[in-house]
């Protein structure tokens, strides 16, 4: 039975936790990231979603602060627990996976990090609409991934797939759009497509 005065405690170190983080008060914001673990795992036991969730929340704070090796502990933790209780076509499970898949991208393990991009990628492609927002974010990754190791030619089909469903989502005067553009602008300046890029 949950406690209501323990889920009252869990949102307000949650809502701290997250302005920690934003912040850039990263051990603060860890800190309470740990007590919000104890208090699911004390009400749901180590085997639930929130558990998972809590995991993944401290992995990428770990990755933001450096610390690649528990950033890994703790994402590899979510990833699997996610797999186990929802599933891997479960919104959790793909997010979880695109935060390992930035990880390894972050420690420079390519070869790692591009099939979780395309996993997330084939889930989504059958699992959510063609326009859905999560899936315009995980295309923007995985370009950004071919981007930064000099597969210019796939990152520009990939950018090119998430302005169109950007554009159908909320027009081309977000600053989501601009922001993609800019990216594909840059694509085609490093293809030699300078008269494109302009």
């Amino acid at each position: 039975v949950r406690n209501e005065n323990m889920v009252t405690t869990r949102e307000t170190l949650q809502e701290h936790a997250h302005l920690h983080k934003e912040q850039g008060k990263y051990e603060e914001s860890l800190s309470l990231y740990q007590q919000i673990l104890q208090i699911d795992e004390e009400t749901y036991g180590q085997k639930h979603e929130m558990v998972a969730f809590d995991f993944a929340k401290i992995g990428d704070l770990y990755q933001q602060m450096g610390q690649y090796s528990q950033a890994l502990t703790y994402l590899l933790q979510a990833v699997a627990l996610d797999s186990e209780l929802l599933g891997e076509e479960h919104p959790q499970s793909t997010l979880h996976v695109t935060y390992l898949a930035s990880l390894y991208d972050a420690m420079g393990n390519r070869e790692k990090a591009e099939p979780l991009y395309e996993r997330v990628k084939q889930v989504e492609q059958s699992t959510l609409y063609a326009d859905h927002p999560l899936f315009a974010d995980h295309l923007k990754n995985l370009a950004l991934l071919h981007e930064s190791h000099g597969d210019y030619s796939e990152a520009l089909l990939l950018y090119e797939n998430v302005l169109e469903l950007i554009e159908k989502r909320v027009g081309w005067e977000h600053r989501d759009y601009a922001d993609s553009l800019t990216h594909l602008a840059g694509v085609q300046s490093s293809l030699g497509q300078y008269q494109e890029a302009l």
